[in-house]
């Protein structure tokens, strides 16, 4: 008995290490801003066999105890993949360790829940209505990502599976078509069946072959592949065709802890990023900084900003700006905090502003701090108010959605600009909270996805990186060094075509639920034994 829980533990340690290690990562003391040892793309193949050990572990598993050893399994690998939230929030956000530990410790909880719920649901399925394994899990991993992504009315739909595809250039081109989610269900349908070749093979034929499932994913991977080859091409003859126009973006590297006073260092960070902006070319149309980067806060409904720049600064520069700052509006004897992204003109005239409107949990607001009655943890994590949600800004016709930091998670809000028509988009952030670890280059994973569902070139600019480019089929084609003071500039193509994931959203992945919700009702709904039928009296 002893044993058997241990090589459970130990099967389901190392399956939340592979799929960690599937996903950019970071080693504390060995990783680097010039040597990032686990960001080759190699390392992508371990989340098509990560979950196998999983399925070893619980196979002899029933009831309460499969949820248990799923949250215990996603814990492992939440926790390896976001350890460096405690960077975050202690480090850089001053909340005190315990209280970091106590925030950590319940986001595990939260992605637990969500985990051990689906593999829990994914063995039931499987062994009530004899449903493959591999399509019960692959079904069902999607609902649960789904409700992630919305629960709890803030999400942090953090670490998908597919996410660690997003150097797969050709398989990442399918995300036009059904998301993120499609990809994932491929992950996880090849996972099952790399299991249950296991079991045929060792069971001598005894075992049936999972011969559905892999005729499913060979017609899946062939698909995404030719699609892809594809659309990788007709992407590059898209942008070669498209108008295009040149921008810059102005990596200031600011130190956080110079940020979070910024108000005795608001001269020397304003000078840094005026100093960058005027190296830009004379053919540059917008330049752009990262978010909270000016170290003045304004007033939200500001006309103009061009005594506040400073007599340094020229009276007429040659481009446009979108410039991120935090502003407030003052509301009855309260003050209101946004996270804004302002466009203004050559002459610092206020042309547009869009505001962020998914902010970050802990980090901008306090969940459920209205009904607890604290506005803030700490002076550095702010209480802010929610922008309007896919306002896009325009300029000398050329018209863009502006992703402010955490915004880049939420496909929702990609779609939302396509339908209204934006060109092209641009994310606005500041990664200096994450230190040197593994989540500057997670969150640049996110960006080659949204790109590719939108198919949308996107400009990022951050304070101490990544800054650079990402092309309409999802490929990094120009990025900055981590921690490094330096101007950007890139040719972004115009298009307005829309993927048929724009249009029509995660329609795969609700598919997906309404199956799973079918299965759970029917596993749990007692069946009527049939009827015996009646007898047939032979006339005499």
């Amino acid at each position: 008995m002893i044993g058997r829980f241990f090589t459970t533990l130990g099967l389901l340690t190392l399956a939340g290490v592979l799929l960690s290690l599937a996903h950019p990562s970071a080693l504390p003391g060995i990783t680097t801003t010039d040597n990032y040892i686990l960001n080759t793309g190699w390392q992508e193949i371990f989340a098509w066999v990560g979950l196998v050990p999983l399925f070893f572990a619980l196979r002899d598993s029933r009831g309460w105890r499969l949820f248990l050893w799923g949250f215990y399994f996603s814990t492992v690998y939440f926790g390896l993949s976001l350890a460096w939230l405690n960077i975050a929030m202690a480090v850089y956000g001053h909340l005190p360790i315990w209280l970091s530990l106590i925030v950590y410790g319940l986001l595990m909880g939260y992605m637990g829940l969500m985990w051990g719920s689906w593999i829990f649901w994914s063995f039931y399925i499987h062994r009530r209505l004899r449903v493959s394994l591999p399509f019960a899990f692959a079904v069902c991993y999607a609902p649960i990502e789904l409700t992630r992504n919305y629960l709890l009315y803030f999400g942090f739909p953090w670490q998908n599976l597919a996410y660690s595809q997003y150097l797969n250039l050709p398989l990442l081109q399918t995300a036009a078509i059904w998301g993120i989610h499609g990809i994932a269900f491929m992950i996880v349908l090849a996972n099952g069946i790399f299991y249950e070749l296991w079991r045929w093979r060792k069971s001598r034929g005894a075992h049936p072959f999972p011969r559905a499932a892999v005729v499913t994913l060979v017609a899946l991977l062939g698909f995404s592949y030719a699609y892809g080859v594809y659309r990788l091409s007709a992407n590059e003859r898209l942008e070669a065709a498209a108008p295009k126009f040149k921008a810059a973006m102005v990596q200031g590297n600011i130190d956080q802890t110079m940020k979070n006073q910024s108000a005795a260092y608001a001269p020397h960070i304003l000078k840094v990023y005026q100093g960058l902006s005027l190296q830009a070319p004379e053919d540059v149309e917008l330049v752009i900084w990262p978010e909270a980067s000016f170290p003045y806060g304004i007033r939200d409904d500001i006309a103009s900003l061009a005594r506040v720049m400073g007599s340094a600064w020229p009276s007429r520069a040659p481009w446009h700006m979108l410039i991120g700052i935090s502003s407030y509006l003052n509301v009855g004897r309260q003050r209101h905090y946004y996270n804004t992204g302002f466009l203004f003109d050559p002459e610092m005239n206020v042309l547009g502003k869009s505001a962020k409107s998914h902010l970050v949990p802990f980090g901008e607001f306090v969940p459920f701090g209205d009904f607890f009655g604290i506005d803030e943890i700490t002076p550095f994590a702010g209480s802010f108010k929610p922008g309007q949600l896919g306002k896009g800004l325009s300029f000398d016709g050329y018209r863009f959605g502006v992703l402010i930091c955490y915004e880049g998670i939420f496909p929702e809000i990609t779609r939302e600009y396509v339908e209204m028509g934006m060109e092209f988009l641009v994310n606005i952030t500041n990664d200096a909270w994450y230190g040197v670890s593994a989540a500057p280059y997670q969150h640049l994973a996110f960006y080659a996805f949204r790109t590719v569902e939108a198919r949308k070139a996107l400009l990022r600019t951050a304070n101490t990186g990544f800054t650079g480019a990402i092309d309409t089929s999802g490929r990094i084609v120009q990025n900055s060094k981590l921690f490094t003071r330096t101007l950007s500039i890139a040719s972004v193509p115009r298009l307005t075509e829309k993927t048929l994931y724009a249009r029509t959203g995660d329609v795969f992945a609700w598919a997906c639920l309404a199956a799973m919700l079918f299965w759970m009702v029917k596993g749990i709904v007692p069946q009527r034994a049939p009827l015996p039928a009646a007898k047939k009296h032979r006339k005499r």
